[in-house]
């Protein structure tokens, strides 16, 4: 290992720090190759991320750009969300009727636990979609 001046270090090296946290300040922090971390690795501001295994975010996660999309079970997600390699199910929010959103945006979906239903907001009206092929009441002829 080579120290080519106080802010750099050369070479093949082995950081040990005092005690349990090793802190780096500085504007910017380059490291070329592969990294290998047993533990946790926190990010504070991260505003790109090109690719990373399993995430917990603290307040949640957006994607912003032209091209931006969430794939689930793909590599290659063909709209903003895409679980369409997907064959078990799709989980939406849910809560009673007096817990729906505030002030929603037509096109909010969810689960009425009060209705046992799924609805739609319009624009002006949480619209309830026929949750049985066949609603009550009805019957088949034959």
């Amino acid at each position: 290992m080579t120290v080519i001046n106080p802010n750099s270090i050369a070479g093949i090296a082995s950081v040990s720090s005092q005690g349990s946290t090793l802190a780096i300040y500085a504007n910017n922090v380059q490291f070329s190759g592969s990294i290998g971390v047993a533990g946790t690795v926190t990010y504070d501001d991260v505003t790109n991320v090109d690719s990373i295994g399993v995430i917990t975010a603290r307040t949640g996660i957006n994607l912003t750009g032209a091209g931006s999309s969430l794939g689930i079970r793909t590599d290659s997600p063909k709209v903003c969300l895409d679980a369409s390699q997907a064959t078990d199910a799709f989980a939406l929010p849910k809560g009673t009727t007096v817990q729906r959103p505030a002030s929603p945006d037509s096109g909010y979906m969810r689960w009425n636990d009060t209705s046992g239903s799924l609805e739609v907001y319009n624009g002006s009206n949480w619209i309830e979609i026929v949750s049985e092929y066949f609603p009550e009441g009805s019957g088949i002829f034959g």
